[in-house]
């Protein structure tokens, strides 16, 4: 267009309350005492994988590409939380930043087998928890393939992204999780991350 003109980019947000779902692990509605937890990670870390393993179901079929967010109830060492699963495709990041509004948690998924995306993954993450003010971050490097792609040998220690910018007054971990285990036993390796939040 010429004439120093732009056509403004309509972003159409579905309503919360439209995705609003219950998951296998608690179908009770989402109470109000529940804290609020958003799962974040880039597109590939397995992101969606981890929740359909927590909540035992496959998630919207649109979700990723088309559907920036997805709320679930969900219980986990018998505290309530309110469970914001976001899209990790890069057109979608920019509701992250919703997503982690009033959130009192954030698990960030990396991709152990992406070395190259590590410090991008990293730096939007930093961005955003530092100036949301999240209290508590989980990161959990997942391992989507063989042992010999890993960037970081597990367990990963906090040192590794002593380079990285830090997170400023927020207490984390990081947690390592293999992706490609039976899903009973991805379960309970997810449920176990978990306990270290709500403990």
């Amino acid at each position: 267009m010429g004439g120093g003109q732009t056509k403004d980019k309509q972003i159409l947000r579905p309503k919360t309350d439209a995705w609003t779902v219950q998951g296998e692990v608690d179908r009770s509605p989402i109470k109000e005492t529940a804290q609020k937890v958003a799962v974040l990670g880039f597109e590939g870390s397995g992101t969606t994988q981890i929740a359909e393993v927590l909540l035992g179901e496959a998630m919207y079929p649109g979700m990723g590409r088309t559907v920036p967010w997805k709320r679930y109830s969900c219980s986990v060492d018998a505290r309530n939380l309110d469970v914001w699963v976001a899209s990790g495709f890069a057109p979608m990041r920019g509701y992250w930043d919703e997503v982690c509004q009033d959130a009192s948690y954030l698990v960030y998924t990396i991709c152990n087998s992406d070395p190259l995306r590590l410090p991008m993954a990293w730096s939007e993450m930093a961005a955003l928890v530092n100036s949301r003010s999240i209290p508590k971050v989980l990161i959990i490097m997942t391992k989507t393939g063989p042992a010999s792609t890993l960037a970081i040998p597990p367990p990963t220690p906090i040192s590794a992204f002593s380079s990285f910018a830090p997170l400023a007054n927020i207490k984390w971990t990081v947690r390592d999780l293999d992706l490609t285990v039976p899903r009973d036993e991805l379960k309970d390796a997810v449920m176990s991350c978990l306990s270290w939040l709500v403990e």
